[in-house]
């Protein structure tokens, strides 16, 4: 039977530290590793296979890689993770970007009901001004005619007092 350590015990023998080796741990589980899990405190268990995973993980690092990348290079090398709890993960964070989208859709759809109200005032602002501008010609045009029928009116009047 395999040997298995918890975590303290996994850091003093890889010479790192309990939330260094948690850090790394926890990255190449997001890439996808999976390491045994204690029954009561689901802390992780490491086996002989992890610990010479996350060795080769810090010598690569030593070497000049990235954590990023030298996570990456192991995970090829390690456990996968079950393809039904990577489908799950897919899953929910389909559904995740779902939701954002709808949250996106909703303050959408309240700015183009806010842009067409603006629009209708702005529609109804220029049908007034139209409006006030056809009334200002006419009472230009009348005030004209008045004039001229004024000029009229009087021009007999001016021949009578011998005005010309």
């Amino acid at each position: 039977m395999e040997h298995s350590i918890f975590t303290t015990e996994a850091a003093k023998i890889l010479g790192v530290g309990v939330s260094t080796l948690r850090k790394y741990a926890a990255l190449l589980e997001a890439k996808g590793y999976e390491f045994d899990r204690g029954h009561h405190n689901n802390g992780r268990i490491f086996k002989e296979d992890d610990l010479v995973l996350l060795s080769s993980m810090l010598k690569k690092m030593e070497e000049g890689m990235s954590v990023e990348a030298a996570a990456e290079s192991m995970v090829g090398q390690g456990r996968k993770a079950s393809p039904l709890l990577s489908q799950s993960n897919d899953l929910q964070e389909f559904i995740a970007q779902i939701k954002e989208l709808e949250v996106q859709q909703a303050s959408l759809t309240e700015m183009n009901r806010h842009l067409v109200k603006q629009v209708e005032i702005l529609t109804e602002k220029i049908e007034e001004r139209e409006r006030e501008q056809q009334l200002f010609r006419l009472i230009e045009e009348s005030r004209k005619k008045k004039k001229r029928k004024g000029i009229a009116f009087l021009g007999p009047l001016n021949s009578l007092a011998g005005k010309r």
